[in-house]
């Protein structure tokens, strides 16, 4: 930042100032300092300027690229839904599946009741016989 009014000449002209105690001197000594603060100011407000500008467009950048996270967390909102789905078709085809061989192990416990009960009845009937012809 450029200064309109260097330090040393502002040494200067406050010591010319006192020194000889002219009024065009403090004068002038004054209005370089207003001069020298009015510089500094604008260059201060320009400054703040390009900062507004820039925090502007930073505020527009990160607007931006939260829309685009959004849609990627859409995106991903989408794929676990479709998983969602696949598990919960997978799941109710296993209850199916589980269903049926259900079925099957009482079909196939119920046959062994029905052998257990012809052995038990046949193993009476063969004891009942065997009894029978001893005493004949």
């Amino acid at each position: 930042m450029a200064l309109a009014v260097s330090i040393e000449e502002l040494q200067e002209s406050f010591l010319e100032a006192i020194e000889t105690k002219d009024p065009k001197a403090i004068k002038r000594f004054v209005l370089s300092i207003l001069e020298k603060q009015e510089s500094r100011s604008i260059e201060i407000l320009e400054s703040i300027k390009l900062l507004a500008e820039r925090m502007n467009s930073m505020e527009k950048e990160m607007n931006i690229r939260f829309e685009a996270v959004d849609k990627r967390f859409e995106a991903v909102d989408k794929r676990f839904e479709s998983v969602d789905k696949r598990f919960e078709d997978l799941i109710h085809h296993m209850d199916k599946r589980f269903e049926s061989v259900d079925k099957r192990f009482e079909s196939v416990d119920k046959r062994f009741a029905m052998v257990q009960w012809l052995m038990g009845i046949g193993f009476t009937m063969l004891a009942v016989l065997m009894s029978v012809y001893k005493f004949l």
